[in-house]
Protein backbone atom coordinates (compact mmCIF):
# COMPACT_ATOMS: atom_id res chain seq x y z
CA UNK A 1 0.00 0.00 0.00
CA UNK A 2 1.48 3.40 -0.58
CA UNK A 3 1.65 6.21 2.15
CA UNK A 4 -2.13 7.75 1.15
CA UNK A 5 -3.57 4.64 0.36
CA UNK A 6 -2.59 3.77 4.24
CA UNK A 7 -3.64 7.55 5.21
CA UNK A 8 -7.08 7.01 3.85
CA UNK A 9 -7.64 3.15 5.62
CA UNK A 10 -6.67 4.36 9.06
CA UNK A 11 -8.50 7.60 8.44
CA UNK A 12 -11.64 5.35 7.81
CA UNK A 13 -11.03 2.53 10.32
CA UNK A 14 -11.03 6.24 13.05
CA UNK A 15 -14.04 7.21 11.59
CA UNK A 16 -12.86 10.74 10.00
CA UNK A 17 -14.16 12.05 6.78
CA UNK A 18 -10.85 13.74 4.50
CA UNK A 19 -12.58 17.07 5.78
CA UNK A 20 -12.24 16.27 9.58
CA UNK A 21 -8.29 14.99 9.23
CA UNK A 22 -7.15 17.86 7.23
CA UNK A 23 -8.77 20.41 9.72
CA UNK A 24 -7.48 18.56 12.09
CA UNK A 25 -3.78 19.15 11.07
CA UNK A 26 -4.29 22.54 10.43
CA UNK A 27 -5.92 23.26 6.57
CA UNK A 28 -8.45 25.84 6.60
CA UNK A 29 -12.29 24.72 6.01
CA UNK A 30 -12.00 24.86 2.09
CA UNK A 31 -8.79 23.32 1.14
CA UNK A 32 -8.92 20.83 4.36
CA UNK A 33 -10.90 18.06 2.44
CA UNK A 34 -9.14 18.50 -0.98
CA UNK A 35 -5.78 18.09 0.68
CA UNK A 36 -6.24 15.06 2.32
CA UNK A 37 -8.15 14.04 -0.98
CA UNK A 38 -4.67 14.89 -2.94
CA UNK A 39 -2.64 12.91 -0.47
CA UNK A 40 -4.74 9.38 -0.57
CA UNK A 41 -4.70 9.38 -4.16
CA UNK A 42 -0.95 9.71 -4.34
CA UNK A 43 -1.09 13.56 -6.19
CA UNK A 44 1.08 14.80 -3.31
CA UNK A 45 2.97 13.51 -1.12
CA UNK A 46 3.06 15.16 2.36
CA UNK A 47 6.22 15.73 4.21
CA UNK A 48 8.07 14.53 7.05
CA UNK A 49 6.69 16.80 9.72
CA UNK A 50 2.67 16.57 7.98
CA UNK A 51 2.91 12.96 7.81
CA UNK A 52 3.59 13.06 11.73
CA UNK A 53 0.88 15.44 12.47
CA UNK A 54 -1.54 13.02 10.59
CA UNK A 55 0.10 10.24 12.24
CA UNK A 56 -1.11 11.63 15.67
CA UNK A 57 -3.91 12.65 15.01
CA UNK A 58 -5.45 9.32 13.70
CA UNK A 59 -3.10 7.73 17.22
CA UNK A 60 -0.70 5.47 15.22
CA UNK A 61 3.31 5.64 14.42
CA UNK A 62 4.21 7.38 11.59
CA UNK A 63 5.66 4.16 10.55
CA UNK A 64 2.18 2.87 10.48
CA UNK A 65 1.29 5.40 7.36
CA UNK A 66 4.72 5.63 5.79
CA UNK A 67 5.83 3.46 3.56
CA UNK A 68 9.14 1.83 5.10
CA UNK A 69 12.12 2.71 3.27
CA UNK A 70 14.68 1.04 5.16
CA UNK A 71 15.90 -2.72 6.72
CA UNK A 72 16.33 -2.15 10.52
CA UNK A 73 14.15 -4.31 12.42
CA UNK A 74 11.45 -2.21 12.96
CA UNK A 75 11.21 -1.42 9.10
CA UNK A 76 11.18 -5.11 8.86
CA UNK A 77 8.15 -5.80 10.76
CA UNK A 78 5.75 -3.02 8.85
CA UNK A 79 7.26 -4.66 5.87
CA UNK A 80 5.02 -7.63 7.10
CA UNK A 81 2.63 -5.87 8.29
CA UNK A 82 2.31 -4.85 4.45
CA UNK A 83 3.07 -8.08 3.18
CA UNK A 84 -0.30 -9.20 5.29
CA UNK A 85 -2.34 -6.14 3.65
CA UNK A 86 -1.58 -7.53 0.25
CA UNK A 87 -2.01 -11.54 0.72
CA UNK A 88 -5.11 -12.90 2.54
CA UNK A 89 -3.06 -16.15 2.32
CA UNK A 90 -0.17 -15.39 4.87
CA UNK A 91 -0.27 -17.30 8.09
CA UNK A 92 1.51 -17.31 11.50
CA UNK A 93 1.60 -20.88 12.80
CA UNK A 94 3.71 -22.57 15.32
CA UNK A 95 6.37 -24.49 13.77
CA UNK A 96 5.55 -28.31 15.56
CA UNK A 97 9.23 -29.25 16.08
CA UNK A 98 10.68 -25.77 17.51
CA UNK A 99 7.19 -23.95 19.07
CA UNK A 100 8.57 -21.36 17.10
CA UNK A 101 5.80 -18.70 15.08
CA UNK A 102 6.49 -19.07 11.31
CA UNK A 103 5.25 -17.29 8.19
CA UNK A 104 3.07 -19.97 6.06
CA UNK A 105 2.51 -18.12 2.58
CA UNK A 106 -0.07 -20.33 1.66
CA UNK A 107 1.02 -20.38 -2.10
CA UNK A 108 2.13 -23.01 -3.83
CA UNK A 109 4.20 -21.07 -6.21
CA UNK A 110 6.11 -18.99 -3.29
CA UNK A 111 6.16 -22.14 -0.72
CA UNK A 112 7.49 -24.01 -4.03
CA UNK A 113 10.27 -21.40 -4.43
CA UNK A 114 11.64 -21.45 -1.36
CA UNK A 115 13.39 -24.79 -0.97
CA UNK A 116 15.08 -23.61 -4.59
CA UNK A 117 15.89 -20.29 -2.48
CA UNK A 118 17.23 -22.44 0.61
CA UNK A 119 19.62 -24.87 -1.78
CA UNK A 120 21.32 -21.72 -3.88
CA UNK A 121 21.85 -19.92 -0.62
CA UNK A 122 23.22 -23.30 0.79
CA UNK A 123 25.39 -23.59 -2.46
CA UNK A 124 26.85 -20.07 -2.15
CA UNK A 125 27.53 -21.00 1.90
CA UNK A 126 29.53 -24.05 1.00
CA UNK A 127 31.78 -22.42 -1.82
CA UNK A 128 30.01 -24.72 -4.17
CA UNK A 129 28.84 -21.40 -5.71
CA UNK A 130 30.33 -17.97 -6.11
CA UNK A 131 28.86 -15.53 -4.56
CA UNK A 132 28.37 -13.64 -8.31
CA UNK A 133 26.75 -17.02 -9.27
CA UNK A 134 24.03 -16.28 -6.61
CA UNK A 135 23.47 -12.90 -7.02
CA UNK A 136 23.14 -13.66 -11.02
CA UNK A 137 20.66 -16.39 -10.02
CA UNK A 138 19.61 -14.08 -7.38
CA UNK A 139 18.50 -11.24 -10.11
CA UNK A 140 17.42 -13.32 -12.80
CA UNK A 141 20.48 -13.30 -15.18
CA UNK A 142 21.39 -15.99 -16.80
CA UNK A 143 24.40 -17.85 -15.10
CA UNK A 144 26.50 -18.61 -18.10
Amino acid sequence: MSTGENIKKIRNMRGMTQKELGMAVGFGEDSACPRIAQYEIGSRTPRAALLKKIADILQVDVKCIAVPTGFNKMDIIYRLFLLEDHSLEIGLERNSQTGEIVINLHNKELNGFLPAWDAMRKKREQGLITEEEYLNWKYGVPME
